[in-house]
């Protein structure tokens, strides 16, 4: 019932400081990002990024050595943030269940959490007026992407 300011955010200008940490921890992968400017609408002075869609989640399930592929830029009046990896991708049978409360995809993958991270970041994106969604990558991997309505 909490009611939060909107104001426009730069969004791209978020996702480059978002990279530039995930580097300085993550020094054993490869991020090779495509940041472009791009503006939308934040609630609370939290721009709905998703986290980069979930950048950190990438990093714990690439090998060492493995590559993230951070994207931001105006796509068709939206705002595209995506993010790929050259992981194992994720189940089929998995690509939809991963955005439910408290699924978890593979226990044996498990490292910490409770399932909450996707569905969080999809409700952050429902709130925005936006979507996200997962896919396999044809050459390997995964791709999340998150569109948003960019600010005019």
């Amino acid at each position: 019932g909490v009611q939060l300011e909107r104001a426009p955010v730069a969004l791209g200008e978020l996702a480059a400081d978002v990279s530039n940490q995930f580097r300085r921890t993550n020094p054993e992968r490869r991020l090779e990002d495509a940041i472009a400017p791009v503006a939308v609408v934040g609630r609370g002075g939290r721009p709905p990024n998703a986290r980069l869609a979930r950048l950190d989640k990438a990093g714990k399930h690439i090998p060492k050595g493995g590559r993230i592929n951070p994207e931001v830029r105006p796509s068709g009046g939206q705002a595209l943030v995506a993010v790929s990896d050259d992981g194992k991708g994720i189940p089929a049978s998995d690509l939809e269940q991963i955005f439910k409360r408290f699924y978890q995809a593979d226990p044996s993958r498990h490292r910490s959490g409770v399932g909450l991270g996707l569905s969080i970041a999809r409700w952050i994106a429902s709130e925005h007026a936006g979507t996200i969604s997962a896919a396999n990558r044809p050459e390997g991997g995964a791709r999340f992407e998150v569109l948003l309505p960019a600010t005019s």
